[in-house]
């Protein structure tokens, strides 16, 4: 269709939307793994489309020679960097989200509840913590959901010409880091002449 590769990233990423959409409505306690296998399709469509563009892009900037070397390094960026990243973030995420539920659910819980109830408290409890563990997966799934709609729509904003002609007369990171410095010890040096000012009076 002689898309260029902004487009096809974006489509790539609102493949892996839909991923975590699918994930997002679906997940729950009792959910049958065969309900998930479109949504799995769907990011394995995206992934393929998300490694071609990237490809393509590294052909485009490196030479014959050296392709196969910057390659592997961008293999062990996304599969190994990348992927721990992630996982470091969705286990840290599950963390805060469980111990978050028990802590609301944690009043509402207790002996005298409980002995008021005939109900059996361990079965009650497996239901309550596989509840929270499905809540806590579908809070990271709306958030990973979020981040894909944003950099999809940041892929199609840079797919406009102007907007990306725009951008590059945006100074480098270090010249704004710079300039936001020196604002701040200018800021520094104003308070305290104005701070001497005000002793002096």
């Amino acid at each position: 269709m002689r898309w260029n590769v902004y487009k096809l990233i974006a489509l790539a990423l609102v493949a892996f939307c839909i991923y975590a959409g699918g994930f997002y409505v679906l997940v729950d306690s009792n959910i049958s793994i065969e309900q998930l296998r479109i949504p799995i399709l769907w990011r394995g469509f995206s992934y393929a489309v998300l490694c071609i563009s990237f490809m393509w892009c590294l052909h485009a900037i490196m030479s014959f020679e050296h392709f196969f070397q910057a390659l592997s390094v961008f293999n062990v960026l996304h599969m190994f960097v990348g992927g721990l990243v992630g996982a470091a973030l969705h286990g840290r995420g599950m963390k805060y989200y469980v111990a978050d539920g028990f802590a609301r659910c944690s009043g509402y819980v207790d002996s005298v509840r409980m002995s008021a109830r005939a109900v059996d408290f361990p079965q009650m409890m497996n239901g309550i913590v596989e509840g929270f563990l499905a809540q806590s997966v579908k809070i990271l799934f709306g958030w990973t959901l979020i981040a894909g709609l944003f950099f999809a729509a940041l892929m199609l904003l840079w797919d406009i010409p102007m907007v990306r002609h725009q951008v590059k007369h945006i100074p480098a990171w270090p010249v704004v880091g710079m300039r936001v410095l020196r604002g701040v010890q200018r800021q520094r040096r104003l308070k305290r002449i104005r701070q001497l000012r005000r002793q002096r009076q």
